[in-house]
């Protein structure tokens, strides 16, 4: 199944906000400018390099140029302008994996392993040439979107295992731009020697599009709460989604042990027992916007022991 199609897109290193989700182009380029045939694929038969008829890739973008946190949805690349419009051919066993990682250069040149990596997408593509810039952006629908916070870095790796070449010199080139850090490697390989291929290094990557789909935060909360004066209160139950940062605050003056994270602890001030209650509220943001739910904690007075005499 074809799960590429053409968008029309000025590339530009920009966030656009629409009402269908945010994209991010990371570099910048015009028909003509810099170009790789390396990443995020090389399709080649094998013919000339003693059989080595696959590629893959891995390629390194920064939070600072992703810009935003959330669901990436597709994912996108730019081959180079033609003087006429070239449909190649369909090419199937081809594979996108993501990773957040806290790197901010490629260090290793050897295949990644991939079970730390997530899946995003597989099946066939059919890439498209055109003939003018802000037509060229051939666009992936991820099979499985990725979360994303920003906060990271983001891998992406680009597996080719066709097995066919779709020039009849050279591969597809892509519009790309030097980053000037180790920002890629790139390798092609014989399948039975993929297990232990190495790769090249790159400090340009290709151009590249991510569309992030729009999803709100959501929190959900418990009932009002309620806990004896002078105990330490223990929120449970709470959960949140499509966030990148929670924040936890008290219209009283008492103290969170980590108001970070869904469920903490929370230990009021004599000011809060003696008011009765106290307004707790849970801020989640993310990629898409800012939501905030409160419940209301109370406080009982504990109960008293007697003895009585006979």
């Amino acid at each position: 199944m074809v799960r590429l199609t053409i968008l029309k897109f000025f590339v530009l290193v920009c966030l656009v906000r629409n009402n269908y989700g945010q994209e991010v182009v990371v570099g910048s380029g015009s028909c003509g400018s810099s170009q790789t045939q390396n990443m995020p694929v090389k399709y080649d038969n094998g013919a000339w390099n003693g059989g080595k008829n696959n590629s893959w890739s891995l390629m390194l973008f920064k939070g600072a140029e992703l810009k935003q946190s959330g669901n990436i949805s597709t994912i996108g690349f730019y081959p180079n302008c033609k003087n006429r419009n070239l449909d190649y051919p369909v090419v199937s066993r081809q594979r996108i994996y993501f990773k957040e990682t806290l790197d901010d250069k490629i260090t290793d040149v050897s295949k990644p392993d991939l079970t730390t990596y997530t899946l995003v997408f597989e099946g066939d593509i059919n890439w498209k040439r055109k003939t003018t810039f802000n037509t060229v952006r051939n666009d992936i629908v991820l099979d499985k979107s990725f979360n994303y916070n920003k906060i990271k870095n983001l891998l992406v790796y680009f597996e080719n295992e066709s097995g066919v070449n779709v020039e009849m010199w050279g591969s597809i080139p892509f519009l790309s731009t030097y980053h000037g850090t180790d920002r890629g490697v790139y390798a092609i390989y014989k399948l039975s020697e993929k297990a232990k291929s190495t790769g090249n290094i790159e400090k340009s990557l290709p151009i590249t599009y991510f569309k992030f789909s729009v999803s709100q935060p959501a929190i959900q909360l418990p009932n009002n709460q309620t806990v004896c004066a002078g105990d330490i209160f223990e929120f449970s139950g709470v959960s949140a989604m499509n966030y990148h940062t929670l924040f936890w605050s008290s219209s009283g003056s008492g103290t969170f042990e980590d108001n970070s994270i869904l469920n903490p602890k929370y230990s009021a001030s004599s000011a809060d027992i003696k008011s009765g209650n106290i307004i707790l509220k849970l801020t989640a943001e993310g990629g898409s916007g800012t939501v905030t739910k409160s419940v209301i904690l109370t406080f009982k007075k504990k109960p008293i022991a007697s003895i009585k005499r006979r």
